[in-house]
């Protein structure tokens, strides 16, 4: 048995993620006092929050994606995908550190994140896109 799981985007942006690469669970007010200063407008009794860092990127053009999530048996399984900056693109010659961030109902199952890397090369193969 597997269900998809609803999300809601809370932010995501290029900027104000992490120095560091990772993904976290976030399952009450504590933790998230950990990562953030502001007090959260989740009602972590009936929310879990999920949070994707890229860690800090040497140019713009770099971006991060919780795509999905997916209940099992056993865990709640959740797909990330990172998204590098293409060859030859114009990007912003700034330090970045992209996060995206978002909410789902109350887990109470183990959170598996698995991570994947899009590959432009072979996204765009007979296509002549690059």
């Amino acid at each position: 048995m597997t269900q998809k799981i609803q999300l809601e985007t809370i932010a995501k942006s290029s900027y104000g993620g992490r120095a560091t690469k990772g993904c976290y669970v976030i399952q009450t007010a504590d933790e998230w006092k950990m990562f953030f200063e502001d007090n959260a407008s989740i009602d972590f009794s009936r929310e879990t929050v999920f949070v994707a860092y890229l860690g800090c990127k040497p140019t713009g053009g770099y971006s991060i994606a919780i795509e999905e999530a997916i209940e099992t048996e056993r865990s709640i399984d959740v797909y990330v995908r990172e998204y590098p900056r293409k060859r030859g693109s114009i990007v912003t010659q700034a330090i970045t550190t992209p996060y995206h961030m978002v909410k789902a109902p109350k887990m109470r199952k183990e959170v598996v994140f698995h991570v994947n890397t899009l590959d432009y090369c072979a996204a765009s193969k007979g296509n002549g896109l690059l």
